[in-house]
């Protein structure tokens, strides 16, 4: 008889627990950032990256206020930016490249007149629109860790410098930093729902 009370506490209490536990490994596998998935990057000022198309260089800038076509990023390998093999997950470590989709460009840092200047004005990939995705020092995350939407990362663009929104100049980005700080965080956003 008390086996059988403790056998039936067990399961009301296990059960739940089994049920969770199942729904969190789900959830995991549905947000894990993907080559060829979309995202859109939020910075340390609370606002959203976009490929700015009123400059013909295509600068990017941290003034979004919402995610639109402006602020869609294509993630992909670096290595195979036109490969549509879906379905392998973004690592941090991985050298990856972005496409932003608002004008089908690549992102690239722009090394003419050191300035370093982080724009989406290429349709190719070559050394200077390579990025390592970086762990970033106040996160979980370890290397080799797939990427998943929230996360906080940073860039190190293919010189070695870190990229940056920079405050002090409307949030434009650059590569010029040579720490990861507040300025080089970015979060990962799901464009289909940017919370």
């Amino acid at each position: 008889m008390w086996l059988d009370v403790l056998m039936s506490i067990g399961e009301k209490i296990l059960k739940p627990i089994i049920e969770r536990f199942t729904e969190n490994i789900k959830q995991t596998e549905e947000i894990t950032v993907h080559r060829g998935d979309r995202i859109a990057l939020r910075a340390c000022n609370g606002r959203y990256v976009q490929a700015n198309n009123e400059s013909s260089a295509g600068d990017l800038i941290a003034t979004g206020r919402k995610v639109d076509s402006s602020e869609n990023f294509e993630i992909v390998d670096s290595q195979t930016p036109f490969s549509y093999v879906k379905n392998i997950a973004i690592r941090y470590g991985d050298q990856i490249a972005l496409k932003a989709l608002v004008n089908n460009c690549f992102v690239g840092v722009n090394y003419y007149e050191g300035q370093h200047i982080v724009t989406s004005c290429v349709n190719h990939v070559e050394a200077w629109e390579i990025f390592t995705l970086m762990v970033h020092p106040k996160s979980n995350a370890k290397n080799g860790q797939a990427l998943v939407y929230g996360d906080r990362i940073a860039f190190k663009a293919n010189g070695g410098e870190y990229v940056m929104s920079h405050q002090q100049k409307d949030g434009i980005l650059v590569a010029t930093a040579n720490k990861i700080d507040a300025w080089e965080t970015f979060i990962v956003i799901d464009p289909k729902n940017p919370k």
